[in-house]
């Protein structure tokens, strides 16, 4: 009888032990639940940093070209016209004076091609 009686205060303090450590691995796992969450939230916001930063730059780096693509036609354009001259010269093709010093020098005024 006393194995008995022993067999159950051993059952008993082991369902009370596995409850105190589940209640204590509960709230381990809730603050660890909670570390997971932090992370996650930090994790995410720091995607979404990263992400809107590649956004900025690609937006940035269309922009760039779209002006380096208006600067080629706008060249080109320059090109034709100096090419088509004003026809007063036989159609040689007169340089004409450029903002700044583009071409060096003081720069030529009505002076044709060679």
């Amino acid at each position: 009888m006393q194995e008995k009686t022993q067999g159950r205060k051993a059952t008993e303090e082991d369902l009370f032990s596995a409850t105190a450590i589940d209640n204590a691995g509960s709230s381990n796992e809730v603050k660890e639940d909670k570390e997971r969450k932090d992370l996650a939230m930090c994790y995410k916001k720091d995607l979404n940093l990263k992400t809107e930063r590649r956004r900025k730059n690609r937006r940035e780096e269309e922009e760039e070209e779209k002006v380096r693509e208006e600067e080629e036609v706008r060249e080109e354009e320059e090109k034709e016209e100096e090419e088509e001259g004003s026809g007063e010269d036989g159609g040689k093709g007169v340089r004409k004076e450029k903002r700044g010093n583009e071409w060096g020098g003081e720069g030529k005024e009505g002076g044709s091609r060679e």
